[in-house]
């Protein structure tokens, strides 16, 4: 933490009265980087989805549920098969 930052928060808590609480929490909250981060990529993620046309999602998620469905009987029948053998 840069001694700016200190500065800034102890002048924070100073000044800031004690029923705004909530608004320094956010005003906090919102000078994080991580948040910035996380924030930035959520709007990166919206962009990339909406340039991609909703049939090809759809695609995806129906070709995703066949090669669970594939895996699923695979293991069932092996199963069928090794218990007996056991």
């Amino acid at each position: 933490m840069s001694a700016k930052w200190r500065r800034s928060l102890a002048w924070d808590d100073q000044f800031f009265p004690s029923w705004a609480w909530p608004f320094k929490a956010v005003l906090r909250a919102l000078s994080s980087v991580p948040l910035a981060i996380f924030l930035l990529l959520l709007v990166a993620s919206y962009g990339i989805l909406a340039s991609i046309p909703v049939g090809v999602i759809v695609l995806g998620l129906t070709q995703l549920f066949y090669g669970v469905t594939l895996v699923a009987t695979v293991a069932l029948a092996a199963a069928v098969l090794i218990v007996p053998a056991r």
